[in-house]
């Protein structure tokens, strides 16, 4: 399966999913400029804890732009929705997983996004 193939199998699964019941997320879609659909989303976890640091700190629950848009600056523009809202709670930072395996999202993240490694996760296959 293609990148490309991927994030199209993502978006349709996730395009309709009901995020409205958790009080903690904060969900955007972007919508098409100028045609009736939508063409990305952000889903952002307010308070998310992490031991050993009580701290809460926002986090990217997911993300995805159709590919029909990449390269259009729509992750750009939910960041920046995302970033004024949580700046508005007095939120300082953002975080965010992305996996290796997903050059064209790391490449935007660090490239154009402004973020920046934090850590490193480790995962290893259950029996080898």
């Amino acid at each position: 399966m293609t990148a490309s193939q991927m994030v199209e199998v993502f978006f349709e699964s996730y395009q309709f999913t009901d995020f409205a019941a958790d009080p903690e997320l904060l969900t955007l879609i972007a919508e098409h400029p100028t045609r009736p659909r939508q063409v990305g989303y952000l889903v952002v976890r307010r308070s998310v804890y992490e031991e050993p640091d009580p701290s809460p700190f926002p986090y990217i629950y997911d993300i995805a732009v159709h590919p029909d848009c990449w390269g259009q600056r729509v992750p750009h523009d939910l960041l920046a929705v995302a970033d004024s809202s949580l700046a508005e709670t007095g939120r300082t930072g953002l975080q965010a997983d992305v996996s290796e395996g997903n050059p064209r999202a790391l490449k935007t993240a660090l490239k154009s996004l402004g973020f920046e490694p934090l850590s490193r996760r480790w995962a290893r296959r259950l029996g080898d």
